[in-house]
């Protein structure tokens, strides 16, 4: 049930002002409870919900499994945002410290390293496009 219409309804309590359940809110594009809208959801329980529904009408009824697909689809966005970030910050220490006499390494403008600690604080994804030739290669 969304939480917003729960609170309006337990301080009205009269169906003309009340409405009806509008699950329709917290529905996914595959008609099942969005797990991006947790935060503005409450589980109620299934008497509750009948009364509710007999009382204001409303919803489609929505199972507490949640959207498979969509559950999936927020992970491999979260994975993919964590990986970016760990590699934007192995390029931060990268550009911030030599490299030891063992490692191999690369030599990039100065002025590259500074455009690139603001590139990432304006959250650019890809900052090595200064680097590259118009073939795609990397300068030499």
């Amino acid at each position: 049930v969304p939480a917003s219409w729960l609170r309006s309804s337990l301080a009205l309590l009269r169906e003309a002002e009340v409405g009806p359940v509008p699950n329709g809110e917290i529905r996914c594009e595959h008609g099942k409870a969005d797990p991006a809208k947790l935060g503005e959801m409450r589980l109620v329980s299934p008497a509750a919900w009948r009364r509710m529904v007999e009382r204001f009408g409303g919803g489609p009824e929505l199972d507490t499994a949640g959207c498979a697909v969509c559950v999936r689809a927020a992970l491999r966005t979260r994975r993919t945002a964590d990986r970016t970030a760990q590699l934007k910050e192995a390029l931060g220490q990268a550009l911030s410290s030599p490299p030891s006499e063992e490692e191999e390494a690369f030599l990039v403008p100065k002025a590259f390293r500074a455009k690139w600690a603001k590139w990432r604080n304006e959250g650019v994804a890809d900052a090595t496009g200064e680097l590259r030739c118009t073939h795609g290669g990397w300068l030499v």
